[in-house]
């Protein structure tokens, strides 16, 4: 009598659980093989070490004072791992030792990489802030898309009344009129005040997609790391950006698919704005141009923080590493 030999499978453990405060779309992406809990809380949950929190840094999760106190005492009463997403330029975690008591804390945002931090600028996290069949409309060049045309103006709707952009609105509303809403006016005869009802910054490309251009300056000049969402939402939005920050810009996104407006030499954007507005050809030329500066070079070195993204998720795998989670 032969017996049949029996095989037995080494059952996988599984992963722990996953909270989220602010991000939940990206922190399922960034860890799809955790069990999503939702809302973390204080009270009312019990965790372990396995299980992790992706919490924006700048939201008041936990509202016990400054912000570096209140996610220190996170750090104290979470015993798992905590994934700060920090989409500004200030408030780097390796700054503020206690943040982090326990060792236990990581970061991906502007900030260069360290053994506790993954530098992913926010505009690639801004793709988790709008619906997954939009994405598209960046990775695909023949789904970009274009505005409506109704208003043959510059949107400049912004609420930081920050110099070099005011003075950018000013100098453009010569070439071409200027629609301003929120709390930044434009002295200028050729502008028109907006009205406009209070939205969260993931809707800005629903006010985009009727303009010609839209003005998407950086809250801060030329900071290293520091791309935000704003000239995401501008492509989104079907409109031509006119955007200016960090060069590293160029890394990312084709020069020739928006127009960089440098305030220490704007002359070459305002010459562009001129041929825009005096050749409609060279205007809708930018549309055939490909958002992305490499297509999926582009995607697997700055943005792949999905499985569903084209290419492999490089980002997505070096967080993972960072966190001691890799396989």
């Amino acid at each position: 009598l032969q017996c049949a030999s029996l095989v037995v499978e080494e059952k996988k453990e599984l992963p722990g659980d996953i909270y989220a405060c602010g991000w939940d779309a990206l922190a399922l992406n960034i860890f799809p093989d955790f069990t999503y809990r939702g809302l973390w809380s204080t009270s009312g949950k019990s965790y372990t070490e396995k299980d992790i929190i992706v919490v924006d840094l700048h939201s008041p999760c936990v509202p016990t004072g400054d912000w570096q106190s209140s996610f220190g005492h996170m750090a104290e009463i979470f015993p798992g791992k905590i994934l700060y997403v920090n989409g500004e330029s200030v408030g780097n975690v390796d700054d503020y030792p206690e943040m982090d008591p326990n060792k236990r804390s990581f970061q991906i945002g502007p900030f260069p990489d360290s053994s506790q931090s993954t530098q992913v600028y926010l505009a690639a996290m801004t793709l988790f802030a709008i619906e997954a069949d939009k994405w598209s409309w960046i990775f695909d060049p023949n789904a970009r898309q274009i505005n409506t045309g109704k208003h043959q103006a510059i949107a400049y709707f912004v609420s930081n009344c920050i110099p070099y952009r005011q003075n950018a609105a000013k100098e453009l509303s010569n070439i071409a009129m200027v629609h301003h809403g929120s709390r930044c006016h434009v002295e200028s005869e050729n502008t028109k005040q907006m009205e406009m009802e209070h939205h969260h910054w993931s809707s800005n490309w629903k006010l985009f997609r009727d303009y010609k251009y839209c003005l998407v300056m950086e809250n801060t000049a030329n900071q290293s790391g520091y791309i935000t969402e704003k000239i995401v939402m501008a492509f989104i939005g079907g409109c031509v950006p006119i955007y200016y920050g960090t060069q590293e810009v160029f890394d990312i996104f084709n020069p020739e698919s928006f127009i960089f407006y440098d305030i220490n030499n704007p002359e070459p954007a305002l010459v562009k704005m001129r041929l825009f507005e005096g050749d409609p050809e060279s205007y809708h030329k930018v549309f055939k141009e490909p958002i992305l500066r490499d297509g999926s070079v582009t995607i697997e070195k700055f943005l792949s923080l999905s499985d569903e993204f084209p290419g492999n998720s490089g980002l997505k795998s070096r967080i993972q590493e960072m966190m001691g989670l890799g396989e």
